[in-house]
Protein backbone atom coordinates (compact mmCIF):
# COMPACT_ATOMS: atom_id res chain seq x y z
CA UNK A 1 0.00 0.00 0.00
CA UNK A 2 1.12 3.46 -0.65
CA UNK A 3 -0.13 4.54 2.97
CA UNK A 4 0.84 3.50 6.36
CA UNK A 5 -2.25 1.09 8.11
CA UNK A 6 -2.47 4.33 10.62
CA UNK A 7 -2.99 6.67 7.91
CA UNK A 8 -5.71 3.73 6.47
CA UNK A 9 -7.41 3.21 9.51
CA UNK A 10 -7.36 7.15 9.67
CA UNK A 11 -9.43 7.54 6.35
CA UNK A 12 -11.93 4.43 7.44
CA UNK A 13 -13.09 6.19 10.58
CA UNK A 14 -12.86 9.80 8.77
CA UNK A 15 -15.34 8.19 6.11
CA UNK A 16 -17.63 6.43 9.03
CA UNK A 17 -16.55 3.04 8.29
CA UNK A 18 -16.63 0.66 11.29
CA UNK A 19 -14.45 -2.43 11.60
CA UNK A 20 -15.86 -5.95 12.00
CA UNK A 21 -14.78 -7.95 14.50
CA UNK A 22 -14.70 -11.69 14.48
CA UNK A 23 -17.20 -14.06 16.37
CA UNK A 24 -17.58 -17.49 17.01
CA UNK A 25 -20.57 -17.62 14.71
CA UNK A 26 -17.74 -16.53 12.07
CA UNK A 27 -15.79 -19.07 12.88
CA UNK A 28 -18.47 -21.80 12.82
CA UNK A 29 -19.56 -20.47 9.09
CA UNK A 30 -15.99 -20.69 8.22
CA UNK A 31 -15.74 -24.90 9.24
CA UNK A 32 -18.78 -25.12 6.73
CA UNK A 33 -17.70 -23.20 3.73
CA UNK A 34 -16.97 -25.41 0.58
CA UNK A 35 -12.72 -24.53 -0.64
CA UNK A 36 -13.73 -22.86 -3.50
CA UNK A 37 -11.18 -20.04 -3.09
CA UNK A 38 -8.19 -21.15 -0.41
CA UNK A 39 -7.40 -17.68 0.32
CA UNK A 40 -8.09 -17.62 4.50
CA UNK A 41 -8.65 -13.90 4.83
CA UNK A 42 -11.30 -14.22 1.58
CA UNK A 43 -12.37 -17.31 3.20
CA UNK A 44 -13.30 -15.41 6.62
CA UNK A 45 -14.80 -12.45 4.76
CA UNK A 46 -17.31 -15.01 3.48
CA UNK A 47 -18.20 -16.68 6.53
CA UNK A 48 -18.31 -13.08 8.30
CA UNK A 49 -21.00 -11.78 5.09
CA UNK A 50 -23.18 -14.96 5.65
CA UNK A 51 -23.30 -14.66 9.55
CA UNK A 52 -24.18 -10.93 9.52
CA UNK A 53 -25.93 -10.78 6.07
CA UNK A 54 -23.95 -8.30 4.49
CA UNK A 55 -22.80 -8.07 0.85
CA UNK A 56 -19.11 -8.26 -0.02
CA UNK A 57 -17.93 -5.91 -2.49
CA UNK A 58 -15.20 -6.88 -4.60
CA UNK A 59 -14.36 -7.75 -8.26
CA UNK A 60 -12.96 -11.28 -7.62
CA UNK A 61 -14.98 -13.70 -9.53
CA UNK A 62 -13.89 -16.86 -7.28
CA UNK A 63 -15.99 -15.84 -4.68
CA UNK A 64 -19.62 -16.08 -6.57
CA UNK A 65 -19.12 -19.66 -6.36
CA UNK A 66 -20.45 -19.11 -2.50
CA UNK A 67 -23.87 -18.58 -1.28
CA UNK A 68 -23.22 -14.96 -0.31
CA UNK A 69 -24.28 -11.67 -1.27
CA UNK A 70 -21.95 -9.53 -4.17
CA UNK A 71 -21.44 -6.07 -5.22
Amino acid sequence: MSISVSELESFLINQDFQSLETKFLHYEKLQNLPFYDQDPFDRLIIAQAQAENYTIITHDDRLKQYDVKLL
